[in-house]
């Protein structure tokens, strides 16, 4: 949390889609792609299961962070980020672990980041004993 530039940063996702693995993979690259062309996809793999989910992908990908989009502690240069993300299948649903970094940084936050996003769990929501509201 200290460090300047651009700090270690893990996202979790949830999108409800049609399909399965590959075309969720599709689309999703192709939509981060669009949002950001300075995207570079460095790796796309299929992993073994993350807490059940037999269908898991392991994407590894950098993207620049604009001078103008930094904030209060710009470096006044763009920053290299490297990202990397596990995608989840549990039909209808696909979680992302999303694991950012500056892109220097990235190899020894590495071993923090897979061992975070191997240790997702889905937990069941508990039951509440709150009564629902009635809107007129």
């Amino acid at each position: 949390p200290r460090e300047m530039g651009y700090p270690a940063l893990i996202i979790i996702s949830l999108d409800i889609k049609p399909g399965g693995i590959k075309s969720y993979l599709q689309e999703h690259k192709g939509r981060t792609s669009h949002n950001d062309k300075s995207v570079v996809w460095i790796s796309e793999t299929l992993e073994e299961s993350i807490d059940g989910c037999t269908n898991t992908a392991r994407l590894e990908y950098e993207w620049e962070v604009k001078p103008e989009d930094q904030g209060k502690l710009s470096t006044g240069k763009p920053i290299k980020v490297r990202t990397l993300q596990y995608i989840m299948e549990d039909k209808p649903r696909f979680y992302r672990v999303t694991c950012s970094v500056a892109a220097e940084k990235y190899e020894s936050y590495l071993p923090h980041f897979e061992a975070s996003a191997r240790s997702f769990k889905r937990l069941p929501v508990p039951k509440s004993d709150i009564p629902p509201v009635l809107l007129d």
